[in-house]
């Protein structure tokens, strides 16, 4: 199931895999895992486990806290985007338009 958390997890480890010039059967070796698997993690179809992620982390030499802290920004951020949506919605669509 592709979640906004997948998603943004995705896009922080693809990220980071070009920024440090891999390839993804690289980070699948790196992650004992396949790089179709890698690829599936990058797209946010499937979730990859805390585990994985700290071990990627930890051999790129990442700390966690810059992570979470990525991961907060942009949960911020589309709940953001998700309320101006919204509020843009009430005030602009004549079936939300309140009298």
């Amino acid at each position: 199931m592709n979640t906004i958390v997948n998603t943004l997890v995705g896009n922080y480890l693809k990220s980071k895999r070009i920024e440090y010039g891999m390839t993804g059967a690289e980070v699948g070796k790196l992650l004992h895992v396949s790089q179709q698997q890698v690829s599936r993690y990058e797209n946010g179809v499937n979730t990859i486990s805390l585990n994985l992620v700290l071990l990627f982390l930890d051999k790129l030499d990442l700390s966690v806290e810059s992570f979470f802290i990525y991961l907060l920004k942009e949960i911020e951020n589309d709940i953001k985007d998700n309320e101006k949506n919204i509020k843009d919605c009430l005030y602009t669509d004549p079936k939300f338009i309140l009298v």
